[in-house]
């Protein structure tokens, strides 16, 4: 219903039938478990879809963990009210930990449930709708209920792939938006590059034998 929407641009309707191309190419070419994701729409007026919320120790590279039913385990929380968000962080700082919470525009029940298209998404670029669709579809695939990290690196890398795979097929291998796609990847590996030296440093000093006040204080040049 929302390729009829009245209050949708044209760049949004665009996007959106984009977004149906990339289910459709990561259920019958990649073999996802599409089921009734994505075949909805939902039209936010510019509010916010959900927030995640991330936390680890100060003094060590730790993360904070949930354990939820059926997920397991997991070191992200989401939110759908942001006030409740604001109160898990706080109890959390107030216990000494960091926090980091950023918002979300798409998000996957694992395929418990019809997981809509909603419209804030479509402020993505093509190339970084056909990644998260394919991304959230694998989770709906694969979800190792004791391995988050195992499971969002394995639907970050099938959704980059066969991305790129969709994107060359529609628009051809040699396209500015494959050319742009994987222009931006390989900025992203330089900066993961990058900050795993830094963890390495800071997980040297979190190391050692020295008081937590210590830690914490030498982690600020890094």
């Amino acid at each position: 219903q929302g390729l009829s929407d009245p209050n949708l641009t044209q760049e949004q309707k665009d996007k959106l039938a984009f977004v149906i191309e990339a289910r459709d190419y990561a259920e019958h070419n990649v073999g996802l478990n599409v089921n009734t994701s994505y075949r909805t729409f939902v039209n936010l007026d510019g509010q916010t879809l959900a927030w995640n919320l991330s936390v680890s120790r100060a003094d060590a590279i730790e993360p904070y963990v949930w354990n939820l039913p059926v997920v397991g385990p997991i070191s992200y929380l989401g939110f759908f009210d942001y006030n409740e968000l604001v109160a898990e962080r706080d109890r959390l700082r107030s216990s000494g930990y960091d926090t980091f919470n950023y918002e979300l525009d798409a998000f996957s029940t694992l395929g418990l449930l019809p997981d809509p298209v909603a419209s804030a998404l479509l402020k993505r670029s093509l190339d970084s709708l056909a990644e998260t669709v394919i991304h959230e579809l694998t989770h709906n695939t694969v979800w190792a209920a004791n391995d988050v990290v195992y499971s969002e690196s394995l639907a970050s890398f099938i959704g980059k792939t066969a991305g790129l795979e969709f994107l060359a097929n529609k628009f051809g291998s040699d396209s500015q938006i494959v050319v742009q796609a994987n222009n931006a990847y390989e900025d992203e590996d330089r900066i993961n590059a990058f900050l795993l030296q830094m963890v390495a440093e800071l997980q040297a000093i979190y190391a050692e034998p020295i008081s937590r006040e210590e830690k914490l204080a030498r982690r600020e040049p890094i």
